[in-house]
């Protein structure tokens, strides 16, 4: 088994503008798993009612252990196919 390091020169400008790029597209990660927490949260939202969560006052009321089932459904579909956050454009 090998090994291979490499090494790039290039202009600071050129690095600065990689990183800049790096950033946004973890921030657009994080904020897609965010919309898909959200997301799913919502859906314990009691549509009997016919109130949406802003006519509450911005609240809702989920389970206590939302958190635990939202986090095993999200393993369950990262595994299934990694690429699921980066292909949608879902936006709050």
């Amino acid at each position: 088994m090998a090994a291979q390091i490499g090494v790039t020169l290039e202009p600071l400008a050129k690095a600065a503008q990689r990183e800049e790029l790096v950033a946004g597209s973890k921030e657009d990660f994080a904020k897609r798993v965010a919309v898909d927490l959200f997301r799913f949260m919502e859906s314990f939202h009691d549509t009997n009612t016919g109130a949406s969560v802003s006519q509450l006052g911005g609240s809702l009321v989920i389970p206590a252990d939302c958190l635990d089932k939202w986090f095993t459904k999200f393993q369950h579909k990262f595994r299934r196919d990694p690429e699921f956050l980066t292909r949608q454009t879902n936006t709050l």
